[in-house]
């Protein structure tokens, strides 16, 4: 653990998700927390995940035991990635604005490079 004292007027930037914790040495002290929101790939891969829903390969069901059987591992492997590549052929239709901008901001696709921009 690192303590660091701070002096009035001091500012501290810390990582996003550093642990930390605050305490005053004497008398009151007010702060000021700034976030910026930021997105991660786990929060993009688990959206589009989602959107397997709607790819009716995903919603076959497993065989029965499946996680019981290691027979059955080469073929559900084959089978997962084939139903990826099927994910995969549905990008273009997934409604990313939908998580990602939220209902106040716009979303426009900007073509084939997959990249996105945010206006209010």
């Amino acid at each position: 653990m690192q303590v660091v004292d701070l002096e009035p007027g001091d500012l501290l930037c810390l990582p996003r998700g550093a642990v930390h914790c605050a305490a005053t040495a004497d008398g009151a002290s007010a702060h000021v927390t700034l976030g910026v929101t930021v997105f991660t790939w786990v929060e993009l891969a688990a959206e589009i995940l989602q959107a397997g829903k709607n790819v009716p390969a995903f919603r076959e069901a497993l065989p029965a035991g499946f996680a019981r059987r290691p027979e059955l591992r080469a073929a559900l492997r084959e089978g997962l990635l084939e139903r990826v590549d099927a994910l995969r052929g549905s990008l273009d239709s997934i409604p990313w604005s939908m998580h990602f901008c939220g209902t106040s901001e716009v979303c426009a696709h900007e073509g084939a490079g997959r990249s996105f921009s945010m206006s209010t």
